[in-house]
Parts: structure tokens; sequence; C-alpha cells
């Protein structure tokens, strides 16, 4: 039940993100298009289009974030994986993970004070004179969520040291299961469904 429950929390924040940032990414590609249009052909371009598409695509970036942290999708060269014991896998997981939550927990703390200072000056974009405080606010609380994110998975693979595989890992899109279930840590939960 509680698996269950964990299980649709997070595809309903992974959903979220992941249409945040898929509508902005759709808008800066229909404010490119008519900047372009309107270029072109009107001699027109788009007032604050360059503005538009930059403070879009933070919303990409930083919306993606906690998606990728998550789902371990950070690019990674595998170079050393194939002499890599089975048993290692989980510890080097959790390090890697470690180093992540602190690295994020630091920038989501100065991007926060650096929200602050632009909100308390009146930051403002210079055409449209949209506030960008707000904005980087939410990038902050974004890089917070992928500080989580890392965190709770690095608590995830901790029952496998043990040679437990947890509800996040049957999942066939984790990265994990590539590498676990070998003979040195069998999978104990193999005879359950899958979310128990």
């Amino acid at each position: 039940m509680l698996a269950n429950l964990t299980h649709n929390t997070e595809r309903v924040i992974r959903t979220g993100l992941e249409g945040l940032a898929g509508i902005a990414l759709l808008g800066m590609m229909l404010v490119t298009t008519f900047d372009v249009i309107g270029r072109f052909f009107f001699n027109a371009p788009l007032l604050g289009a360059i503005e538009l598409i930059q403070l879009m695509l933070a919303v990409v970036i930083f919306c993606s974030f906690p998606v990728v942290c998550w789902k371990e999708e950070h690019i990674a060269v595998d170079l050393l994986d194939q002499w890599v014991p089975a048993w290692v896998v989980p510890w080097r997981q959790i390090f890697i993970n470690g180093i992540c939550t602190f690295a994020l927990y630091v920038m989501a703390d100065r991007i926060w004070a650096f929200a602050g200072r632009s909100m308390s000056y009146g930051d403002v974009t210079e055409f449209l004179r949209i506030p960008v405080g707000y904005l980087i606010y939410l990038m902050s609380l974004m890089a917070w969520m992928a500080a989580v994110f890392t965190f709770i998975r690095a608590l995830f693979y901790i029952p496998e040291i043990f040679g437990y595989k947890t509800w996040a890992h049957h999942d066939p899109e984790k990265m994990s299961d590539q590498y676990l279930g070998s003979a040195s840590h069998p999978d104990k939960n193999n005879n359950q469904p899958n979310g128990q």
C-alpha cells in the first residue's frame, strides 16, 4: 500500500514537472516562430522575444532538474562499469547521490539568496519589464526538490547493499536495474509482485 502510494506520488510530481517544462518548451517554439515570421515577412519582430525565450529556457532547464535527478539520467561515463563488482554499485550510487545532494543544496541556497536580492532591488527584464525574482525563486525551489530527490535515491540503495530491490527499481526505466541482480547479490524479492 505504502509502495503504491509513493509510486503514484512520484508519478504525479514527475508528470507535473515534465508538463510544465513541455509547456515552456512549446512557448519557446511559438515565440521563435512568430518572431521569425514577423521579422522576415512583415519587418516587425516580436518585441521582447529574446527575453521570453530566456525566461522559458530557465523554466525548461530547472523543471527538468528534479526529474533527471530522480530518474538518474545524468550524463555518465561507463568505461569502468564492466570491471566494477555488483556489490560495489549500491555503495557507489549512495556516494554519488550524496555528493549531488550536497551540491544541489548549496546551489539552491545560493539561488534563494540571489532571488531575495533580486526582489529587493526590483529587478525586471529590459523591454517587457517582467520581474525576474519570481523565476529565480522557482529555480531555487526546483534545485531544492532535486536535492531532496537525490537524497531519497541514495536511501533507496541501502536495502540493495543486502540484496533487496526497492519499489523504485522494479520500474524498467530506472537505471540501477541494469546493474543489479547478479550472482553476488541475488534479488531476495524476486517472488514478489511489483510495488511490494
